[in-house]
């Protein structure tokens, strides 16, 4: 089996002495794990968020397949001394690569890291990575609660059930204790009172 497709470099793991299991995020075939020869002291632009064009091959289709891979663009590198930027790069990467599952196409979050990523260069990046944590959430099967009603104005907080059953992180019940996530205090980093 052979395609071809665009894609974004989500992560890479050494494998053997002089190759690397590439883990891509592509336009038409989803989220792609392939073998990429050459060291990574010759091949410097494989870096997380490099965008690539990329050529899969492999003789069966649930098979590890062999990449070959041309870059088109190296955000890493532009932002290595922005390191605000350069963290929100590696965290979206790192994300897509642990939430979504391999060879499922997920069109609007492919757009959504594109949108992104177009936009680190400019002063809304960080509403940006808003919009494509989002994007990933409801791509990844989560459906997030809208920020916005359909009437307009906020949405109204949601509370499940009496103030001994609310999970809101904390907020004070009723009797003056703290409500906990599921009653579960360690929910919360807090150690158990005695």
């Amino acid at each position: 089996m052979r395609w071809r497709d665009q894609g974004y470099i989500l992560s890479l793991r050494p494998q053997g002495e002089s190759g690397m299991v590439v883990s891509l995020l592509t336009d038409s075939y989803g989220r792609h794990l392939g073998f990429h020869r050459g060291s990574p002291a010759k091949l410097p632009w494989r870096q997380p968020g490099t965008r690539v064009v990329a050529a899969w091959n492999s003789r069966m289709d649930s098979g590890l397949g062999y990449w070959a891979l041309e870059p088109e663009e190296t955000p890493a590198l532009r932002y290595f001394g922005q390191a605000p930027k350069l963290l929100a790069l590696a965290s979206a990467m790192a994300l897509i690569d642990a939430l979504l599952p391999e060879r499922m196409p997920v069109p609007e979050v492919f757009a959504a890291c594109a949108y992104f990523l177009a936009g680190l260069d400019g002063n809304d990046w960080l509403e940006r990575y808003g919009v494509f944590g989002r994007s990933l959430v409801a791509g990844s099967g989560g459906a997030p609660r809208p920020y916005f009603r359909r009437g307009g104005g906020p949405a109204a907080p949601h509370h499940a059930g009496t103030d001994r059953n609310r999970a809101d992180l904390g907020a004070p019940a009723a009797d003056g204790a703290r409500a906990v996530a599921g009653g579960n205090p360690a929910a919360l980093g807090k150690p158990r009172a005695a």
